[in-house]
């Protein structure tokens, strides 16, 4: 076996290598002990003489201000304690360097082949050096440990072993799982967000949302002969819609030149009104009220003749727009790691079904045939095959 220049080593502590040289390096040091020694070895021998004023006596005005790198690959793989977990998030919430260090680790593991392992990245901002000699022998010792058993596991020289997940999924973000300790690995979120999207990575179901669509009086029209739809209204149609600007669809009928919208509050005042647009789809130019409940109609043009959608006695189309607070509430999970599964989680909890649905089949792509991934889309309210 050929084995790692001195070159390849200093460039991977000093993290002056490329992303594809690293997992490279990082792959030899999975199966050979002898480059995981001399790695451990430059290591600690590293941290010795970056901290040789200490020992010697003098001043240092070194703080510890961020997580260890070895410590957040830990965190991010599942294999921290309750305990050390619980101090390492209460870290992410106020360090920005620490998060962005995290977000790497996710991103590398994503498109890594090896998806299941979370390898180290370079990190964007250089570490401070640890506070008082005895962090500094504790250190070695610890990286010596994650070293030996990360890299070559043991004597042995085999692979490291990787956490056993009671159940698993791929995401945005990399790897999430459940481990042996019933704690989400493998993204970092608030306290409610990981209840939620740990709850249903574990049961295969998504939270309740707020129920249907209430509807105003009967909900249905009054008057007509009961003739047949020519066309259809699609969405948004007993739905309840984030964007403040929705987008009406509808099909086509036969002989159409040209459809005009009409956007009507629950007092049947005016509230938008398309004009003539020839095609299926129109978002109209302002922004309607948020938690005000809209219902609206489309009336197609042929020739001399006008055709309204939905007609007597078909059921309104109704929908609503979503209050502010939970569009805010939206609006931060988005902003979080990415995860498919907590935005469906989020989505779900709001009522947004066809928004829900879309993140699932995000998931289903990811992990093709897993039954987690059925299992929400059936809680979700999904057709499967």
């Amino acid at each position: 076996m050929e084995h790692l220049t001195e070159s390849q080593l200093r460039g991977y502590l000093e993290h002056g290598l490329d992303p594809a040289e690293i997992l490279r390096v990082h792959d030899h040091l999975r199966i050979c002990h002898l480059c995981a020694d001399s790695l451990n070895a430059r290591r600690a021998a590293s941290l010795r003489s970056e901290f040789v004023p200490l020992f010697a006596g003098e001043p240092s005005t070194a703080t510890l201000s961020h997580v260890d790198e070895e410590e957040l690959v830990l965190y991010v793989n599942g294999g921290l304690s309750d305990g050390q977990r619980v101090n390492v998030e209460a870290h992410l919430a106020e360090c920005e360097a620490c998060r962005m260090t995290v977000e790497d680790l996710q991103e590398f593991a994503r498109e890594s082949a090896e998806s299941a392992k979370v390898v180290a990245l370079p990190p964007r901002t250089a570490r401070p050096a640890w506070r008082g000699w005895a962090i500094v022998a504790a250190a070695a010792v610890l990286v010596g440990a994650f070293l030996v058993s990360r890299f070559a596991g043991g004597p042995g020289g085999g692979a490291a072993p990787q956490p056993v997940y009671l159940a698993s999924l791929h995401d945005a973000s990399g790897l999430l799982g459940i481990t042996a300790g019933g704690e989400l690995a493998g993204v970092v979120l608030n306290g409610e967000d990981r209840a939620a999207v740990r709850q249903a990575l574990q049961s295969g179901v998504l939270p309740a949302g707020p129920g249907e669509l209430p509807m105003a009086g009967a909900g249905v029209l009054r008057g007509g002969a009961g003739e047949a739809a020519r066309f259809e209204l699609t969405y948004p149609t007993h739905h309840r819609v984030l964007d403040d600007r929705p987008e009406f669809r509808w099909s086509a009928m036969a002989g159409a030149t040209a459809y005009e919208v009409k956007v009507f509050d629950e007092k049947f005042d005016p509230a938008a009104d398309s004009g003539r647009v020839t095609g299926t789809v129109w978002r109209p130019a302002r922004a309607l009220a948020r938690g005000r409940t809209y219902l609206w109609q489309v009336t197609a043009i042929q020739g001399g003749e006008r055709v309204t959608e939905p007609a007597p006695p078909r059921a309104e189309a109704r929908f609503l727009v979503l209050e502010a607070a939970a569009a805010g509430r939206i609006a931060r999970a988005r902003s979080a790691t990415p995860s498919h599964l907590l935005l469906a989680v989020t989505y779900a909890r709001e009522g947004l079904r066809e928004e829900t649905l879309a993140e699932l089949e995000e998931l289903d792509r990811l992990n093709p045939g897993s039954a987690v991934v059925a299992n929400l889309r059936r809680s979700a309210g999904a057709k499967l095959p």
